[in-house]
């Protein structure tokens, strides 16, 4: 209860943090360490739609004749 009030605090109060290293920043005022939030992220997959087929030229679309 207590880490996470200390936590609370440290992300509010406090607005220098020291650039990530290994996974991990740290306040440069109280020296608490939090984990980055790009690293436990899953990428996002976006579905791909197949192109639609081109039809063949046929004798109808002949209009030249």
């Amino acid at each position: 209860m207590l880490e996470k009030f200390l936590a609370f605090w440290c992300r509010t109060m406090h607005d220098s943090v020291m650039w990530p290293v290994q996974g991990k920043y740290i306040c440069s005022q109280c020296l608490r360490q939090y984990s980055v939030g790009w690293e436990t992220r899953t990428p996002v997959t976006i579905p791909v739609r197949a192109p639609r087929p081109i039809p063949a030229p046929s004798a109808s679309m002949d209009i030249c004749a």
